[in-house]
C-alpha cells in the first residue's frame, strides 16, 4: 500500500463511526476530524463508493450521498456486528489452538495469549444443555465427562475444588484442594491452573488424570497479578 492509499485509508477508517448510523453529517467537521480539506474527504468518500474490484458473489455497494454540506453514507456493512455465538466462540479457541502448534515459539506465545483470553471468555458464559460438551468434543483429551463442567462451575463460582489426581510421574495417588483460576488447553491436553493448597503454589494439573472433582463450599478471590505468561515456556 502507498503512503497516499494508507493516508486515505486511514482518513476513512476515522470518519466511518461518524458515518455508520446513516444520518446526514456535515462535510467540513468530517473534514476537520480527518485533518483535511472537504474537498480531499470527498475524493476519499467517492474511492470508498466507486469499487471495480468487486468479488463474484452479490455484494452490496456504498452510496454516498453529498447534498450541501452535509454527507450521508447508506451501507448495512458499517454497522455493529451481530455478537458471537458460544459456537463460534469455541471454533475460534479451537482453531487458536491449532494455529499456536503450526508457530514458532514466540508467535506460539502470542496465540496463546490471545486464546487465553478467550477461553476465560467462554468458562464466564451462561450455560444451558445445547452448550454443554460443545468444548469438550472438540477439544477432547480423554478426561472424564464430569471433570471439565465441575472445574468450569469451581471457576465461574470461584469455589475451592476437591480433586483426587494422579501424578504422571509418581503411581501414588493425592487427594488436594485447589482455587482454579482457569483452564489451558496445550499440546492436545487440558490443564487445570491454580493455587493447590498442600503444595501452597499455583500448579498445572493434567485433566484427564484428575478423578471426583468436588466442590467444597469454601470461596476464594483469585489474584488480580495472576498472570498465565509466566506459567508458559514457548508459548506451551
Amino acid at each position: 500500500m502507498s503512503a497516499t492509499a494508507a493516508a486515505r485509508f486511514r482518513r476513512i477508517v476515522t470518519v466511518l463511526p461518524r458515518l455508520a448510523s446513516g444520518e446526514r453529517v456535515n462535510v467540513s467537521e468530517l473534514a476537520a476530524a480527518a485533518g483535511v480539506e472537504r474537498e480531499e474527504l470527498i475524493r476519499d468518500l467517492q474511492v470508498l463508493a466507486e469499487r471495480y474490484d468487486l468479488p463474484a458473489a452479490f455484494v452490496e455497494g456504498v452510496t454516498v450521498v453529498i447534498e450541501g454540506d452535509t454527507v450521508q453514507v447508506r451501507s448495512e456493512h458499517f454497522r455493529r456486528p451481530m455478537r458471537l455465538t458460544a459456537a463460534e466462540l469455541c471454533a475460534l479457541e479451537l482453531g487458536l489452538s491449532l494455529l499456536a502448534r503450526e508457530r514458532d515459539p514466540a508467535q506460539a506465545a502470542q496465540v496463546e495469549t490471545l486464546r487465553a483470553a478467550l477461553t476465560d471468555l467462554i468458562i464466564a458464559l451462561p450455560r444451558d444443555a445445547a452448550f454443554s460438551g460443545l468444548r469438550d468434543g472438540a477439544m477432547m483429551d480423554g478426561a472424564s465427562s464430569d471433570v471439565l463442567p465441575a472445574i468450569r462451575r469451581s471457576i465461574r463460582g470461584s469455589e475451592v475444588l476437591a480433586i483426587t489426581y494422579q501424578g504422571g510421574s509418581s503411581a501414588v495417588v493425592s487427594t488436594r484442594d485447589v482455587r482454579p483460576y482457569t483452564l489451558v488447553f496445550s499440546r492436545g491436553s487440558w490443564f487445570l491452573v491454580g493455587w493447590c493448597e498442600k503444595s501452597d503454589a499455583v500448579r498445572m494439573f493434567r485433566t484427564d488424570r484428575i478423578t471426583a472433582p468436588a466442590a467444597t463450599g469454601r470461596t476464594f478471590t483469585r489474584p488480580s497479578d495472576f498472570s498465565l505468561d509466566d506459567l508458559m515456556v514457548d508459548g506451551k
